[in-house]
This record gives structure tokens, C-alpha cells and sequence, in this order.
């Protein structure tokens, strides 16, 4: 968790400073550009909602930010649910819980049941702010010479650069995007991983969009 907290601080950092840097850039030009209250966090492959609920914990409600969990298994997305309920009973969330189909909101938290790009296809990447994804044990058929990192099968960078808006960061662990799919790697972080011996979080940007062929 305390690995989860310090990459999702440093990318909201990173995004600060982007945002600080367009609105000179935008001051500078003349141009308005519209402001947004708050930010979306998304976490890809969200299982039983452990870092999800913990997000929620630390930013959701009054800090200003909606924590999204995405989850293809229907066992580990209703296990979440549960866990989420539970929660609220305990008095740790405010607001109520409100399920339509295969979608959990409750207060600043929404659980969606189904694979990353049926959730794309519905929209829900366009405005991401930050996308976490512990990729730790995904498959990486290939490695990033320019990176110096194992990298992600093509259909991951792909869809996120066709699905996030320009400016998106996505984290993921121990492996990277393609650069050539419009990623930019703007840190890389060793962290704790009590699973292994320690894990290597890699924080990137799009720089620029390209459609899913």
C-alpha cells in the first residue's frame, strides 16, 4: 500500500507540473484553457478492490478525486463489492451505494466489472488523470532497449494510447509501454514489493495519440 500511495504522489506531482507548465504556456498565448476540479484516478486490473478502497481512503471525498477500479473477473469484482459495503458500514465512507449492472458507485468510488477495452469502448479511459496498473506479472514478449525495462505486450500500449487523452500518466510496475505507441517515460522508482525482493514503478505520459489499428 505504502508503494501504491508513494508512485500515485509523484505521478499527481508530475501532473501538477504539467499543468502549471500549459497554463503559462496558455497565459502566454492568450488562450484559455478549462480547469478541471477533479481527478481521476483508475486503477487496471483492480482485483478484490484493495488499492482501490485504500485510494479512496487517502484521496477520495474531500480531497477531490473519484477512484475508478476496473476487474475482469466477476469473483474478485463481487469480492470488491462486498469489501466496499463493508466498508461503508464500518462508517469509512460517506454517501450511499448505488449498483446498476455491472457498476458499484459509492461516494467518490466506482467498482466496473469487464476487460479494459470493453471499459474503453464505454469511454471511461478518455479523462483518466492516472491510470495505475500493477503489471507485474503480466506477459512482456519484448524488451525496451531505449528504456532499459521488459515492455508490455503491444495490445496494452495500443489501447491506452488510442483510449487516454493526451497528458494521461499511467504507472505500471516492472514493465513499460511502448514509446512508440506515443509514451514518454517521465521517472522510474524503485519501491517496496513484499511479493519479490522489490519492484521498480515506471511513471509515463502521452505525448501523443494513435489510434488502435
Amino acid at each position: 500500500l505504502h508503494s501504491f500511495e508513494l508512485l500515485i504522489n509523484r505521478a499527481n506531482a508530475l501532473r501538477m507540473m504539467m499543468v502549471s507548465e500549459n497554463s503559462r504556456n496558455a497565459a502566454e498565448n492568450e488562450i484559455g484553457i478549462p480547469t478541471k476540479k477533479r481527478i481521476k484516478l483508475i486503477d487496471l486490473g483492480s482485483g478484490a478492490g484493495r488499492l482501490v478502497v485504500y485510494g479512496a481512503l487517502i484521496k477520495g471525498g474531500v480531497s477531490g478525486w473519484d477512484i475508478h477500479g476496473i476487474e475482469i473477473s466477476s469473483e474478485l469484482h463481487f469480492l470488491a463489492q462486498e469489501i466496499l459495503e463493508r466498508a461503508i458500514s464500518e462508517n469509512l465512507f460517506t454517501g450511499e451505494s448505488e449498483i446498476s449492472g455491472s457498476v458499484e458507485n459509492i461516494g467518490s468510488v466506482w467498482l466496473h466489472l469487464g476487460s479494459a477495452k470493453l471499459c474503453a469502448s464505454r469511454g471511461l479511459l478518455n479523462d483518466a488523470d492516472i491510470i495505475f496498473c500493477y503489471s507485474t506479472a503480466f506477459s512482456a514478449p519484448d524488451f525496451c532497449v531505449e528504456w532499459g525495462a521488459p515492455m508490455l505486450s503491444l495490445e496494452w500500449s495500443e489501447l491506452l494510447s488510442a483510449s487516454c487523452s493526451k497528458g494521461c500518466l499511467v504507472v505500471t510496475t516492472d514493465m513499460v509501454l511502448n514509446p512508440h505507441h506515443g509514451w514518454e517515460l517521465l521517472e522510474k522508482i524503485e519501491v517496496d514489493n513484499p511479493i519479490l525482493l522489490g519492484s521498480v514503478g515506471y511513471i509515463h505520459t502521452l505525448e501523443r495519440k494513435r489510434d488502435v489499428m
